[in-house]
């Protein structure tokens, strides 16, 4: 099986000022992410979100004001999720999407290309209070792609355009 590659396109910073890091809370204290079934968003999945805390508040808003669902709904991506009972730890959006290069980086394959089919991690959310649920959600969409979508479509790559976030915490 050939390798399945990572890139990663680095976007403008986001400062988050006056908020407060919230510790971990009972509602997922000592739950193994691990150990929960991934599920698919489908239009009969009701998860309303309801106490969605996410660092990044836009992705909440996203949640709750069914930006996500109607993207899935739309067939423009797809969108995994974890929970606990009806809550809502993280969730995953997948897409197509191509990596363009500037060298022929699998000309020692024959392959002369510099464009690529690739599967694009759109949106990463997690929950703050949901410790490891992000790596669980990122480790299960890279196993996916590399067993159930590149054997059937032919992509190599996956791609992100990672945001980064710098936290100024203050009290």
């Amino acid at each position: 099986m050939k390798q399945l590659l990572l890139y990663q396109k680095r976007l403008p910073s986001v400062v988050v000022r006056n908020k407060q890091l919230m510790a971990a809370s009972s509602k997922f204290a000592g739950v193994d992410f691990s150990q929960i079934d991934v599920e698919k968003l489908t239009p009969d999945l009701d998860v309303p979100g309801q106490g969605f805390r996410c660092l990044r508040g836009e992705f909440v808003t996203y949640w709750r004001q069914g930006r996500v669902q109607r993207e899935v709904n739309a067939l423009i991506s797809q969108c995994w999720i974890i929970r606990v009972g009806d809550a809502l730890a993280g969730y995953i959006t997948l897409l197509a999407d191509k990596l363009e290069v500037d060298e022929q980086i699998l000309i020692q394959e024959g392959v002369q290309y510099q464009t690529f089919p690739a599967i694009k991690i759109g949106l990463l959310a997690a929950d703050q209070r949901a410790k490891g649920v992000g790596r669980c959600l990122v480790e299960w969409a890279l196993e996916y792609v590399a067993t159930e979508i590149a054997p059937i479509v032919g992509v190599r790559f996956i791609t992100v355009d990672a945001l980064k976030v710098n936290v100024t915490q203050t009290n």
